[in-house]
């Protein structure tokens, strides 16, 4: 196409631009020493743990448990408390109708799962722990509690290990930053497969991973800002070097917390599985290609201006069995029904901008470079992909593209002339 009017090409030309995909691929098996110092915070305190604590040595099974093996990464699960109440209340309530029901926590941690199963009256409780320092110290705190006789610490790695009978219940804390950080999951799906009873239960019995655009410009700031500011580079043009920061950042996702109002459009659900059904070869890809937001434009009353968009936000929510999974346990020949109140179904566990901030936090995708919203409504089209890596990490892509059709292009040329 030729324009006589330059202010037609520009506006073709943005809208070209705009329209093609932005291909993000974040494939590093290994987050470098540089990469793992973004502090991530303990929920109640102003304390620190770096995110290298949380993230570090995931490529095999071996350093993954040793990772573990730091009692301030556990120290900052205890004293997430949306996560332990959340937990709480789904084991309370499945061993309130499931009387003498027995156990299996998959990495256990400090025992706290455990603890929760057998206070609620489970007959028996399995604690496997991978970290032989972690299964050590759960058989101290279990001892303290008085509970010796109903849990048993078994120190090794889930595929090693035997059982000497069936469960009725399945508990595990296994979710990652953007969900499946870690391929835990694995893990807990082969516990399924090999101990849990027909009719079983599990904690959590589903999972889904939800992503939405987000303006983040401190977040941008902190990583890319400093290049773009003159005087703070002796007057030199260091734009260069923005473009590679830029760059960088986007290498890497980012563990925030996201502030409610940085969401700029409804959420969409990436993937969600049932895990009683859930296979461990479905976890090899997890993807969604046909994610669609809309984002509203400034309105009358918005006073900003400038406003981008800087990255897709990834976050999670996991639920308990539902009622009638409850009473299909219950009803199993070989158990009495404990309680013969109505089954109430709890509320997830969400780790969403809007809901009470966890360890998890939420993870940003950055993009190199921010999307400007200049339209009353900006539509993109988005796919997400994380692919199992060698290890426990996984590999992600993003493709973000702006929906602007022709049509949409040649209103905009008609009303620049």
């Amino acid at each position: 196409l030729l324009f006589t009017d330059q202010t037609q090409q520009n506006a073709f030309d943005l809208w070209k631009t705009r329209s093609f995909p932005v291909e993000l691929h974040i494939d590093r098996q290994q987050p470098t020493a540089a990469e793992t110092t973004t502090a991530a915070s303990p929920v109640s305190n102003g304390q620190h743990l770096s995110q290298q604590d949380m993230c570090a040595a995931v490529s095999t099974p071996d350093t993954y448990s040793e990772s573990y093996g730091n009692i301030a990464v556990h120290e900052l699960m205890l004293k997430d408390l949306p996560r332990c109440k959340w937990y709480k209340a789904e084991i309370e309530r499945a061993c309130s109708h499931i009387k003498n029901a027995v156990v299996l926590d998959v990495g256990s941690g400090t025992g706290l799962l455990s603890l929760f199963a057998a206070r609620a009256g489970a007959k028996k409780v399995y604690a496997v722990e991978a970290n032989p320092k972690m299964a050590r110290l759960t058989e101290a705190v279990v001892a303290a509690n008085g509970m010796q006789d109903i849990i048993s610490v078994i120190a090794g790695s889930l595929e090693d290990i035997s059982l000497p009978e069936q469960v009725d219940m399945i508990v595990s804390e296994w979710m990652g930053f953007y969900l499946l950080h870690e391929s835990m999951l694995c893990s807990v799906l082969t516990a399924r497969q090999r101990w849990l009873k027909k009719d079983g239960v599990m904690i959590p019995t589903w999972a889904k991973l939800l992503a939405a655009p987000v303006s983040v410009p401190q977040l941008w700031a902190r990583k890319v800002g400093f290049w773009k500011q003159a005087d703070q580079t002796f007057g030199l043009n260091y734009s260069a070097a923005a473009a590679m920061a830029g760059e960088e950042l986007s290498a890497t996702p980012q563990i925030e917390v996201v502030r409610k109002e940085a969401v700029l459009a409804q959420e969409r659900v990436v993937w969600e599985a049932d895990l009683t059904r859930l296979s461990v070869h479905e976890l090899d890809l997890v993807s969604n290609d046909s994610l669609e937001f809309k984002i509203p434009g400034n309105t009358a009353h918005d006073s900003s201006s400038g406003r981008a968009m800087h990255g897709l936000c990834l976050w999670f929510s996991v639920g308990g069995p539902t009622a009638s999974l409850l009473q299909a346990a219950s009803m199993r020949s070989t158990l009495l029904i404990a309680s013969h109140d109505p089954i109430v179904t709890l509320q997830p566990l969400s780790t969403g901008p809007i809901d009470a901030e966890t360890h998890w936090k939420q993870t940003i995708i950055a993009l190199p470079e921010p999307l400007a919203l200049e339209r009353p409504v900006t539509r993109l089209e988005c796919t997400v992909a994380l692919r199992r890596g060698s290890g426990r990490e996984y590999l992600l892509a993003l493709t973000v593209s702006e929906a602007a059709s022709a049509r949409e292009l040649l209103k905009s040329l008609t009303q620049n002339t």
